[in-house]
């Protein structure tokens, strides 16, 4: 899924900071979608335009075992990072670890 200009998929360790700075005390919301487009897609994006002031947010797009997070500032172009579950980890320690690195309660 990598293209021109973004990293490779990657573990979540290894994988490049965040790039949104964000103000303290803002709470983070992680949705999760499988796949690229269709009515929940467009649903996380209208919740994510509707709210993005009050909290910062996250869509990630699962696709098996790579995953593609997408965070978005406010009224920015969102940063993206693909990740990738590694071998042997666990679902809740990969989710976990995409919680806290983009600091999301």
């Amino acid at each position: 899924m990598s293209d021109a200009g973004h990293p490779p998929a990657s573990p979540i360790g290894l994988a490049p900071p965040h790039r949104v700075a964000h103000a303290a005390g803002t709470r983070g919301v992680l949705h999760v979608i499988h796949g690229h487009g269709g009515g929940t897609e467009h649903h996380a994006r209208a919740l994510i335009g509707a709210s993005g002031t009050r909290y910062r947010h996250c869509l990630a797009v699962a696709v098996g075992d790579r995953w593609q997070v997408l965070e978005f500032p406010d009224g920015g172009v969102p940063g993206r990072i693909e990740l990738h579950r590694g071998h042997g980890e666990s679902w809740p320690e990969f989710i976990g670890g995409i919680c806290r690195r983009f600091e999301v309660d």
